[in-house]
């Protein structure tokens, strides 16, 4: 399994190599019983080049979050067809994870979709992360002489107490 995240440093097709890998292992890893995750921020990053389409075009299980409206919005007007306009407006409605206390997602395998929500741990909400303020606060008391781990964790009780 080859994980890609924040993707669309390599999508962009101005790095050849990281191009041909990408479309490639895409094109090929099933038949090697393996698989590509790619994980990125917008759909709009999966039409930037030849590569980030063939990375669209061959996989068969996406799963869609949260976008911004302008790019979610940019990529429909492209590709009219691409969800239906009940799957289009439950998408527009999803909300941020750190108001609703959970994640809103839609999973589509094939033609075939769901909407899900993911609930989590508050220990894990804080390992994975991606707010500005939660990261420096683990680095902080990790500088302190604290493990990661409870850094992580007194980050958690001082953010979800009431979840605890």
């Amino acid at each position: 399994m080859v994980v890609i995240d924040e993707a669309w440093r390599l999508l962009s097709g101005d790095n050849k190599a990281a191009a041909r890998f990408i479309e490639k292992g895409y094109r090929t890893a099933r038949r090697h019983y393996g698989s590509f995750v790619t994980i990125t921020q917008s759909i709009e990053d999966f039409q930037k080049s030849d590569e980030a389409k063939a990375c669209w075009n061959c996989s068969d299980i996406k799963i869609i979050m949260l976008q911004n409206s302008k790019a979610f919005d940019d990529f429909m007007l492209g590709h009219k067809d691409y969800f239906d306009p009940y799957v289009t407006s439950l998408i527009r409605q999803f909300k941020e994870a750190r108001n609703n206390g959970f994640s809103e997602f839609m999973l589509q395998t094939g033609r075939i979709q769901s909407f899900c929500r993911l609930f989590v741990d508050p220990f894990s909400r804080v390992m994975f992360s991606s707010a500005g303020k939660e990261f420096t606060a683990v680095e902080e008391y990790q500088k302190q002489g604290l493990s990661i781990t409870e850094s992580i964790s007194k980050v958690a009780h001082e953010n979800y107490a009431e979840e605890f």
